[in-house]
């Protein structure tokens, strides 16, 4: 748990547990697990939840982190959680104990004879960012599920696959529906077959290739259905929707019992016209007298949340940059008189050999400092913290502006949700009396 990839430790959580001392954690999880039978050797278990680059802040990664450690392990384990920071990509580890506190079982034992386990987290993290309106990978049981920054790297390498992978990247990113998609991979110079009715119903060729390139070779994310589904991921992020689907508090009143009790049915409508007045007296005071309207409220709040992100993130790696400049800072100055003892010795090469680390420890810091201001006027450490205080006001602030945001967002988002689903339900009870009616003639 290194303090620069976790901010110092902010980033870091603990259940039941030492906190931040690796070895303490250990400790703390072997006495639990010595409250076993002791037949099982696991001490813990290790997670992983990565999210694309600049798609997140770090504060909210933590708390998407936080619940999805809460609904896996219901707090029955020990675990440490920790948000890192120090890749292009923020991802969260999560570690816990392989031992139930309460019955002293294994994790396996307890939880996962069935063997599902890894789908029930898979479930719970896909969720949990579809509730914040992140892009979710729709992984099928095929391959070892790389995180979409391993594809982002592998994409990094110039082979005809990944330069195949780019353009076709870059298609679903921009395109408005599958057909345009196949249009805008011809525009790229990729000769592309496809034939749904056949097994293997995509092919692509890049211009050179003597052969064509099943969409299978690249691997699953580039199938047919997985492109489809990508598309239909960015086409949502571009009008300002999450991918998820909320859950509103209407009641089906085209459902059967509805329909056979009139009380009932009397009941729930009154239920929902009270709902839609809620969100319709919401959308007033948002200034809201439309669906298009609703609709470009929700793209421009969308717009200004994806902003927000970028900027956060902007603001941390500047806050990284400044600590490691206050550290450089640091270790200069205090290896700095081990150096000007070496240009006043008389002996050097005998002072050179006992103080060969320290030297080197110099000669590091020096070289680091003068790459990042080879004109020489490095700042001094009073400055350097001033600025570092400052950077970590303003993402405060920014932080709180971003909060807002997502809870905008997530407002608008069940507004729209209600009221489609209020027009629908109102439109099938019209259907249905209809049918009634035709049925009386």
């Amino acid at each position: 748990m290194k303090p620069e990839k976790t901010e110092q430790g902010r980033l870091i959580e603990t259940f039941c547990c030492a906190p931040f001392q690796a070895n303490l954690i250990a400790e703390d999880f072997m006495e639990t697990r010595s409250m076993g039978t002791g037949r099982g050797d696991v001490l813990a278990k290790h997670m992983i939840q990565s999210f694309l680059p600049d798609e997140i802040t770090p504060d909210e990664a933590m708390e998407i982190g936080r619940k999805l450690v809460k609904s896996f392990l219901h707090d029955d384990y020990q675990y440490v959680l920790a948000t890192h920071i120090d890749k292009d990509h923020i991802h969260n580890h999560i570690i816990f104990c392989n031992t139930n506190m309460e019955t002293f079982r294994s994790f396996e034992y307890q939880e996962n004879r069935g063997g599902h386990e890894k789908e029930r987290l898979q479930e719970i993290s896909d969720a949990l960012c579809r509730e914040y309106g992140l892009n979710v990978i729709e992984n099928p049981k095929q391959g070892k599920g790389k995180s979409h920054y391993e594809w982002d790297m592998a994409r990094q390498n110039r082979s005809w696959k990944a330069k195949l992978k780019d353009k076709i990247d870059a298609a679903i990113m921009n395109c408005t529906g599958f057909d345009d998609f196949l249009y805008q991979l011809k525009q790229q110079d990729v000769n592309v077959v496809y034939r749904p009715e056949n097994v293997i119903s995509l092919k692509y060729r890049l211009e050179g290739m003597k052969r064509f390139c099943r969409s299978r070779t690249l691997g699953w994310y580039y199938e047919e259905k997985q492109i489809r589904k990508r598309i239909d991921n960015y086409q949502l992020l571009r009008t300002g929707r999450t991918t998820s689907t909320q859950k509103t508090r209407l009641y089906d009143t085209s459902a059967e019992k509805f329909q056979q009790a009139k009380g009932l049915s009397r009941w729930a409508e009154i239920q929902n016209i009270k709902e839609a007045s809620k969100i319709l007296n919401y959308l007033t005071e948002k200034g809201i007298a439309t669906q298009e309207e609703l609709e470009q409220r929700s793209i421009l709040t969308y717009g200004q949340r994806v902003q927000l992100v970028g900027d956060l993130n902007k603001l941390q790696r500047q806050i990284e940059t400044v600590t490691d400049t206050i550290k450089l800072v640091k270790k200069y100055k205090k290896y700095k008189p081990f150096y000007d003892a070496y240009q006043s010795a008389t002996f050097r090469k005998k002072y050179e050999k006992e103080h060969k680390q320290e030297l080197q420890q110099f000669s590091d810091a020096k070289s680091a400092l003068l790459e990042r201001f080879p004109d020489r006027k490095i700042p001094s450490l009073e400055r350097l913290s001033q600025e570092r205080e400052k950077l970590i006001e303003q993402r405060n602030v920014q932080n709180g502006v971003f909060r807002q945001v997502v809870a905008e967002l997530k407002e608008l988002d069940y507004a729209r949700t209600t009221i489609e689903e209020y027009l629908h339900s109102q439109q099938q009870v019209q259907e249905n009396q209809q049918k009634k009616d035709d049925e009386l003639y």
